[in-house]
């Protein structure tokens, strides 16, 4: 099929099919209907009985759009072009014989080489010694790759082709590899403009137990290229808060590279944090102390207002764990409990 289409510049896709199983499944029916006991089957190396081939501009695909953006890029023409083949039994040769059943091949568009040359399932490279090529020399310039495709497969090679197949590459390498969050959809790159003054960071989840780098904000395309995002996004001038998760490797790291910008903690990675801690045993676990007294003043730590009101309630803190009575300026002495510390 693919040296028919080749020699006469048309491309097939199936459109349905019918396996050989269920072709004689439908034979032993129809024998046993007439008494036969030998009905003769199709070999099972056919696999298909019946397919049916149409144009790839005759097939009609489920839209994804949304109705924003108007596609201007749609192959479908409703092409009635067709091709059916079937495996029957040739008398003559005593032999199944694959046999083409019906054919249409009046086109409503264009047939020529140039529409032949461009089509995507043309332009795809699939030869072994070229795809471990391109997959070592990735780091190098997309367009450099894109001229030694075309020089090597004579195929009218795109830079979209060699994007998609360095993504391939990717993917099936990806689970030796680890993994980042980047700003990668249309929302978050649409919130970040509208929004710069505020900027959430988290990408340090389980880092610290595999030993990994505490804090990399980097981002990377397909081809491994990576730029800091402070290269990438001109308007990082603009923020004014960076909300953190409860590492606090971060901390000291965002305030020295965002000077003007306030880095705070994000509450509820806080909270939970903090209840964890009060749960392990070497503070003495939740039967060492008032669990919900502790935890209330944590919170109103949590939520002051002003340094005033902080430090009272971090008073009052000790007061509960230590059992010492703090005046409003008696200073803050060293820690005795385990989770005060």
């Amino acid at each position: 099929m693919k040296a028919h289409e080749e020699s006469t510049l048309q491309l097939f896709r199936m459109r349905s099919s019918t396996s050989v199983s269920h072709r004689n499944n439908d034979l032993r029916g129809q024998a046993a209907a007439n008494n036969c006991t030998d009905p003769r089957l199709i070999p099972d190396e056919f696999k298909t009985y019946w397919v049916n081939l149409i144009c790839t501009h005759g097939w009609k695909r489920k839209s994804q759009s949304t109705g924003q953006r108007k596609s201007y890029f749609s192959k479908l023409t409703e092409c009635k072009s067709d091709v059916k083949v079937a495996v029957v039994w040739n008398e003559q040769a005593q032999k199944f014989m694959v046999r083409v059943t019906g054919c249409n091949t009046q086109h409503n568009h264009r047939v020529g080489r140039f529409v032949y040359d461009n089509h995507p399932y043309v332009r795809r490279v699939e030869e072994p010694v070229i795809l471990l090529f391109v997959d070592a020399c990735s780091p190098l310039v997309p367009k450099r790759i894109m001229q030694f495709l075309r020089t090597k497969t004579g195929m009218n090679a795109t830079l979209r082709d060699d994007h998609n197949m360095v993504s391939r590459m990717h993917e099936e390498h990806d689970e030796d590899l680890a993994q980042m969050i980047t700003i990668q959809t249309r929302q978050m790159r649409r919130w970040f403009k509208a929004f710069p003054e505020v900027m959430l960071v988290e990408a340090t989840h389980n880092t610290n137990e595999s030993r990994y780098k505490l804090f990399s904000f980097m981002i990377h395309n397909v081809y491994g290229h990576g730029h800091a995002f402070k290269f990438c996004h001109p308007s990082r001038g603009q923020i004014r808060v960076i909300v953190i998760d409860k590492g606090m490797g971060e901390l000291s790291l965002l305030e020295e590279h965002f000077p003007n910008a306030k880095v705070i903690l994000c509450h509820f990675h806080l909270k939970k944090s903090i209840r964890s801690e009060m749960a392990k045993g070497e503070h003495g676990g939740p039967g060492n102390f008032d669990l919900d007294q502790v935890e209330d003043a944590v919170d109103m730590i949590r939520t002051a207002s002003t340094i005033e009101d902080s430090t009272k309630y971090f008073k009052y803190l000790y007061f509960l764990l230590d059992n010492v009575y703090l005046r409003e300026n008696d200073p803050i002495p060293d820690p005795k409990h385990p989770f005060l510390k």
